[in-house]
């Protein structure tokens, strides 16, 4: 049976992301008000002058326009693999906006200029693209793996630790520990795991009062079987 164990992390909100991600789908109107109003067109405000002159515009732009507010609606989505699409899609805009400024030397102002400066914030939301805005569970493009609910007895050999397997997906676990454990497991560690005398090394993600959050690596060939068998049977 898939689960949403209670041991989710608990993300921060990125506030500042969601600001950057306000502007990014205000500023392709803004691009609009600022053309039409520079125009001196008569009721420059009318939708249906808004719509006239977007539709004039060439195909590359339009599709510009469109992904900057649809990175601004990715920005505001907690994921990885959206933000990944948000940044690629602002770099690709950025990009096109300095090869305009560089081929439109003469125009010292452009209202397609606003996109380039509303792009620097990159290094803004690549600064966020990190726990505990994102969940470390979760995966550009692979998304964050179905979690199973188990109860499966667990050691760490090298801890001398008994622990309790709680959830686990096709990547790791969570674990509830027996006894004092929070000076000897440590989030960022590597510690090794035994199931059923099968072994995994296991990167400590997070710790809680009540154990511990883990993702697998170079487990065994029989701890992968434990972990194939395991889900198989809960789905």
């Amino acid at each position: 049976m898939s689960v949403k164990p209670e041991e989710t992390l608990a993300l921060k909100k990125p506030y500042l992301v969601y600001i950057l991600a306000i502007c990014f789908m205000l500023a392709p109107f803004g691009n609009l008000v600022i053309a039409l109003y520079s125009s001196g067109i008569p009721k420059w405000y009318s939708p249906y002058i808004w719509w006239r002159l977007f539709t004039s515009q060439s195909a590359a732009d339009i599709i510009i326009l469109s992904s900057i507010f649809v990175a601004g609606v990715a920005l505001t989505i907690q994921k990885k693999t959206s933000w990944f699409f948000a940044v690629i899609v602002l770099v690709v805009v950025t990009l096109n906006n300095l090869f305009f400024m560089e081929t439109s030397p003469k125009q010292a102002l452009s209202p397609w200029y606003i996109p380039l400066l509303l792009n620097a914030p990159i290094l803004v939301v690549l600064y966020f693209f990190r726990y505990p805005y994102l969940d470390k569970r979760d995966h550009i493009l692979k998304g964050t793996h179905k979690r199973y609910q188990v109860d499966i007895p667990v050691k760490f050999p090298k801890l001398d630790l008994d622990a309790t397997m709680k959830s686990l997906s096709r990547g790791g676990c969570f674990v509830t520990i027996t006894g004092e454990f929070q000076k000897k497991i440590i989030a960022g560690e590597t510690i090794d795991i035994s199931w059923d005398g099968a072994l995994s090394s296991a990167l400590i993600v997070y710790v809680n009062k009540n154990g511990a959050g883990l993702q697998f690596s170079k487990p065994e060939k029989a701890f992968k079987n434990h972990v194939r068998t395991t889900i198989a049977k809960s789905e």
